[in-house]
């Protein structure tokens, strides 16, 4: 039993550490070209590497960490249900 509530707590803090790492951590930007990493370099540079303007390619929107946002709201739906099942049974006893 001590280990079921210790899911459900250690549930709550790694949800939300995944899903702020999954809402706010992008890829890294790469020249579509060569894949070099052009994270350190102004937006439409060329590619330092080879030189060419496929960089610019690199530039569109970068996606987000899908599995890290999954996980997180996966934990957290996890760690709320104690406090559900909490509610129904103080509703239930009042009644």
């Amino acid at each position: 039993m001590i280990y079921l509530a210790v899911l459900f707590f250690a549930a709550a803090p790694l949800g939300l550490i995944l899903l702020t790492l999954g809402l706010f951590r992008r890829r890294a930007r790469s020249c579509s070209a060569c894949g070099y990493d052009l994270s350190g370099l102004k937006p439409g540079a060329v590619c330092p590497e080879c030189s060419s303007h496929a960089a610019s390619a690199a530039e569109r929107d970068i996606p987000r960490v899908h599995w890290q946002i999954s996980a997180g709201v996966t934990l957290l739906a996890i760690a709320a249900l104690p406090l559900l099942l909490l509610v129904v049974v103080l509703i239930r006893s009042a009644l």
